[in-house]
């Protein structure tokens, strides 16, 4: 056990991205994990998940597309800090509040199967997350605080997050007739860790020779592989901030629980929508509680004043340094002081999914409507999403997605091969931007998230039930040889 948690510390720090599952994804039976948008819905077959083969990336970037933080500049892409970008240029467009969020979903194992119309699956994976709440007036600071004159910005709403923790999931669904699926999986959570820094106001007084700031902030650490010194006078020393590779035992991790809940109504061949089929999943429903020995909180509040730096060079060879940069800045701008700790569980960010598909062609074409809901830190978000999906057999499918959140500016593509022997594929992108920068490099222009994933898994034998309305084809009975192929 020590070696599988150190293995998975080990992924948390060096690899990039993973995601959580491309929304496209979500009306196809073929997709072999479509129960993670709802425990109701199953796939076709059963499968074994390969998890060496395995690509997927998400990022959200809440109304700061690319094209509003980078500009070509001499055959090269730099960000709007570059002093070759006038202020104007970069800040005319930003919105008041950007919402930054990047997600992850690593799957360690992962299985289903069939028994009759009972479908079981079990995933051991990994979830991560960061998310960042920016003002308008931070950027502002960012680029403008060189100046010679008195200046003034506020960064309330300032907020910074970032959590890992891995998940046991046991997962269970079943006709209840004819029309009716139902399904819920239990959720065993381990904690390793969950950091919530927020700013609720900063008011910030910048000249050349001093920076005075009035703060109201707090900030909560949970976890047993978190190095947070403290000085002598109660203050969190960022400098020496960091994370302890050291394992402390089961004991030490945060441990909680979580249930999903899902139900799929097809309506039945008497109904005037017997094409019709509506789904409802409630996801991550649950809680981790960390030991109060490994929780720490900080605040900050009251007046500070200190020397400035009369031009801070902030490097400008990519988007992460850029945030590394504005994380650095923020440090040095707010003393936390340790305090007893208020709380020591923290709740997981559940999702709600309601879709509605319409089949015709005996289910071979269907259009959908997904709204989609987050909600939690940093703040609560939906959309709604258009589908076109075709399923001309049971095992391929392809669909094609829209997402009516900000506009028509993108489009999503999955694709699923499922045949009964051999590999199945799974590949999936959302937004898809339409519209493009001019000039050498293009620069999506309006889009502001990014979800893209492909994967492998070993089918099962067991077909889902065939009275599973989903599946049924008005076609004469096959013989049981024939039925053996499909």
């Amino acid at each position: 056990m020590k070696k599988i948690y150190f293995l998975i510390i080990i992924s948390l720090i060096c690899k990039i991205a993973a995601t959580q599952d491309v929304r496209t994804n979500y009306f196809l039976d073929q997709y072999s994990h479509n129960h993670i948008f709802n425990p109701a819905l199953s796939p076709t077959h059963g499968y074994i998940y390969i998890p060496v083969v395995n690509l997927s990336a998400k990022a959200s970037l809440g109304g700061l597309s690319l094209s509003k933080v980078l500009f070509p500049l001499n055959g090269e892409l730099v960000t709007g800090l570059h002093p070759q970008i006038s202020s104007d240029k970069f800040l005319s467009n930003l919105p008041q509040n950007s919402k930054i969020a990047v997600e992850a979903l690593d799957r360690v194992l992962s299985l289903g199967f069939y028994l009759r119309d009972q479908f079981f699956s079990f995933d051991l994976s990994v979830k991560t997350g960061a998310y960042m709440t920016i003002p308008y007036d931070f950027f502002n600071f960012l680029k403008n605080q060189t100046s010679s004159r008195d200046t003034r910005y506020n960064f309330k709403n300032l907020s910074v997050g970032s959590e890992a923790y891995v998940e046991m999931a046991l997962g269970y669904s079943r006709d209840i007739s004819e029309s009716l699926r139902v399904g819920a999986k239990v959720k065993v959570l381990s904690g390793l860790m969950n950091i919530q820094a927020e700013v609720m106001n900063a008011d910030l007084h910048f000249s050349a020779d001093e920076w005075e700031i009035k703060t109201q902030a707090q900030m909560r650490a949970a976890g047993p592989f978190l190095i947070l010194p403290i000085d002598d006078n109660g203050l969190l020393k960022m400098d020496g901030a960091g994370v302890n590779d050291n394992f402390p035992g089961l004991g030490g991790l945060g441990w909680g629980g979580a249930v999903d809940l899902g139900a799929v109504y097809a309506f039945d061949e008497s109904s005037p929508l017997k094409n019709l089929k509506v789904s409802v999943g409630l996801t991550d429903l649950g809680f981790i509680r960390y030991k109060s020995d490994n929780v720490l909180q900080f605040e900050s509040a009251g007046e500070v004043s200190f020397k400035g730096v009369n031009d801070i060079k902030l490097k400008d060879s990519g988007i992460d340094n850029v945030i590394d940069d504005i994380l650095d800045e923020l440090s040095n701008m707010i003393d936390f002081k340790n305090v007893e700790p208020s709380k020591t569980s923290y709740s997981l960010h559940t999702k709600l999914n309601v879709g509605a598909e319409y089949g015709f062609l005996n289910n071979k074409l269907s259009v959908g409507l997904l709204s989609a809901t987050r909600f939690g830190f940093p703040a609560t978000s939906s959309e709604l999403i258009a589908f076109f999906n075709c399923k001309p057999t049971k095992w391929f499918g392809t669909s094609f997605s829209t997402s009516f959140a900000k506009g028509l500016h993108s489009l999503g593509w999955a694709l699923a091969l499922t045949p009964k022997y051999g590999l199945n594929l799974f590949l999936g992108l959302d937004y898809i931007p339409f519209e493009y920068t001019a000039g050498d490099i293009p620069i999506p222009l309006r889009e502001s998230r990014f979800n893209v994933s492909f994967g492998l898994s070993v089918p099962l034998g067991g077909n889902r039930h065939s009275k599973y309305k989903n599946l049924k084809q008005e076609e004469a009975p096959t013989s049981e040889a024939q039925e053996e192929l499909i």
